[in-house]
Protein backbone atom coordinates (compact mmCIF):
# COMPACT_ATOMS: atom_id res chain seq x y z
CA UNK A 1 0.00 0.00 0.00
CA UNK A 2 2.88 2.36 0.80
CA UNK A 3 4.36 1.72 -2.64
CA UNK A 4 1.06 2.58 -4.34
CA UNK A 5 0.75 5.82 -2.33
CA UNK A 6 4.34 6.76 -3.15
CA UNK A 7 3.77 6.00 -6.82
CA UNK A 8 0.62 8.15 -6.92
CA UNK A 9 2.33 11.01 -5.09
CA UNK A 10 5.31 10.84 -7.46
CA UNK A 11 3.02 10.95 -10.50
CA UNK A 12 1.15 13.95 -9.08
CA UNK A 13 4.41 15.80 -8.50
CA UNK A 14 5.58 15.05 -12.04
CA UNK A 15 2.26 16.11 -13.58
CA UNK A 16 2.11 19.31 -11.52
CA UNK A 17 5.57 20.17 -12.85
CA UNK A 18 4.27 19.92 -16.41
CA UNK A 19 1.34 22.21 -15.67
CA UNK A 20 3.69 24.86 -14.30
CA UNK A 21 5.81 25.22 -17.41
CA UNK A 22 8.03 28.25 -17.27
CA UNK A 23 6.57 31.38 -18.84
CA UNK A 24 8.70 33.02 -21.54
CA UNK A 25 10.36 36.29 -20.60
CA UNK A 26 11.28 39.37 -22.59
CA UNK A 27 15.02 38.73 -22.33
CA UNK A 28 14.87 35.11 -23.47
CA UNK A 29 14.54 35.78 -27.16
CA UNK A 30 15.16 38.12 -30.02
CA UNK A 31 11.68 39.00 -31.27
CA UNK A 32 10.46 39.52 -34.85
CA UNK A 33 7.45 41.63 -35.76
CA UNK A 34 4.27 39.97 -36.98
CA UNK A 35 1.92 43.00 -37.00
CA UNK A 36 1.48 46.60 -35.89
CA UNK A 37 -2.12 47.59 -35.18
CA UNK A 38 -3.83 50.83 -34.18
CA UNK A 39 -6.36 51.20 -31.35
CA UNK A 40 -9.21 49.92 -33.55
CA UNK A 41 -7.26 46.82 -34.58
CA UNK A 42 -6.48 48.06 -38.10
CA UNK A 43 -3.24 46.48 -39.32
CA UNK A 44 -0.76 49.27 -40.08
CA UNK A 45 2.21 47.04 -40.98
CA UNK A 46 3.18 43.37 -41.16
CA UNK A 47 6.49 41.74 -40.42
CA UNK A 48 8.50 40.38 -43.33
CA UNK A 49 8.22 36.90 -41.80
CA UNK A 50 4.44 37.12 -41.40
CA UNK A 51 2.84 34.16 -43.20
CA UNK A 52 -0.45 36.05 -43.75
CA UNK A 53 0.37 39.65 -44.71
CA UNK A 54 -2.47 42.00 -45.61
CA UNK A 55 -2.65 43.50 -49.08
CA UNK A 56 -2.80 47.08 -47.83
CA UNK A 57 -0.24 47.11 -45.03
CA UNK A 58 3.46 47.47 -45.85
CA UNK A 59 5.88 44.76 -44.76
CA UNK A 60 8.76 45.82 -42.50
CA UNK A 61 11.61 43.96 -40.85
CA UNK A 62 11.37 44.99 -37.18
CA UNK A 63 13.34 43.20 -34.45
CA UNK A 64 13.02 43.71 -30.69
CA UNK A 65 15.69 42.76 -28.14
CA UNK A 66 15.92 43.28 -24.40
CA UNK A 67 18.59 42.88 -21.76
CA UNK A 68 19.71 44.50 -18.52
CA UNK A 69 16.75 46.90 -18.51
CA UNK A 70 17.44 48.20 -22.05
CA UNK A 71 14.83 47.67 -24.78
CA UNK A 72 15.85 48.06 -28.44
CA UNK A 73 13.61 47.99 -31.50
CA UNK A 74 15.52 47.92 -34.79
CA UNK A 75 13.76 48.76 -38.05
CA UNK A 76 15.98 46.94 -40.54
CA UNK A 77 13.81 48.03 -43.47
CA UNK A 78 14.38 51.75 -42.90
CA UNK A 79 17.73 51.56 -41.08
CA UNK A 80 16.41 53.08 -37.85
CA UNK A 81 16.85 52.03 -34.23
CA UNK A 82 14.72 52.97 -31.21
CA UNK A 83 15.79 52.42 -27.63
CA UNK A 84 14.26 52.64 -24.20
CA UNK A 85 13.95 50.88 -20.90
CA UNK A 86 11.83 48.18 -19.32
CA UNK A 87 11.11 46.92 -15.82
CA UNK A 88 9.23 43.81 -14.77
CA UNK A 89 5.97 44.77 -13.03
CA UNK A 90 3.90 41.62 -12.59
CA UNK A 91 4.03 37.96 -13.40
CA UNK A 92 1.37 35.32 -13.35
CA UNK A 93 1.19 31.67 -14.29
CA UNK A 94 0.83 32.46 -17.99
CA UNK A 95 2.26 35.95 -18.50
CA UNK A 96 4.88 38.51 -17.51
CA UNK A 97 4.01 42.23 -17.65
CA UNK A 98 6.63 44.95 -18.06
CA UNK A 99 6.52 48.74 -17.85
CA UNK A 100 8.36 50.14 -20.89
CA UNK A 101 9.57 53.48 -22.16
CA UNK A 102 10.51 53.65 -25.83
CA UNK A 103 11.79 56.94 -27.28
CA UNK A 104 10.17 58.92 -24.43
CA UNK A 105 6.79 57.17 -24.88
CA UNK A 106 5.55 55.11 -21.93
CA UNK A 107 3.69 51.87 -22.37
CA UNK A 108 3.74 48.23 -21.40
CA UNK A 109 4.76 44.86 -22.74
CA UNK A 110 3.23 41.46 -22.10
CA UNK A 111 5.01 38.18 -22.76
CA UNK A 112 2.84 35.08 -22.77
CA UNK A 113 2.34 31.90 -24.74
CA UNK A 114 -0.12 31.65 -27.61
CA UNK A 115 -1.81 28.25 -27.71
CA UNK A 116 -3.01 27.04 -31.11
CA UNK A 117 -5.82 24.57 -31.85
CA UNK A 118 -3.32 21.94 -32.97
CA UNK A 119 -1.73 22.00 -29.51
CA UNK A 120 1.42 23.92 -30.40
CA UNK A 121 2.41 26.81 -28.17
CA UNK A 122 4.54 29.80 -29.18
CA UNK A 123 5.88 32.59 -26.94
CA UNK A 124 4.37 35.97 -27.85
CA UNK A 125 5.37 39.55 -27.08
CA UNK A 126 2.84 42.37 -27.31
CA UNK A 127 4.34 45.83 -26.99
CA UNK A 128 1.85 48.67 -26.45
CA UNK A 129 3.35 52.13 -26.93
CA UNK A 130 1.58 55.36 -27.89
CA UNK A 131 -1.60 54.26 -29.68
CA UNK A 132 -0.12 51.18 -31.37
CA UNK A 133 0.21 47.53 -30.47
CA UNK A 134 3.17 45.65 -31.88
CA UNK A 135 3.01 41.85 -31.84
CA UNK A 136 6.20 39.79 -31.99
CA UNK A 137 7.14 36.11 -32.08
CA UNK A 138 10.61 34.67 -31.36
CA UNK A 139 13.06 35.39 -34.17
CA UNK A 140 13.53 32.44 -36.53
Amino acid sequence: MKKVCLLIMSMLLILSGYSRAKVAELEQSQWQLTTIQDEEGVVLACGVHNENPTETAPQIDLVCTAGDGVLTVEDKTHGECYSGTYARKESGQKEVIYQVTLEQEQGFAVVSTMQYEDGTAVPTLVLRVDSCSLMFFPYK
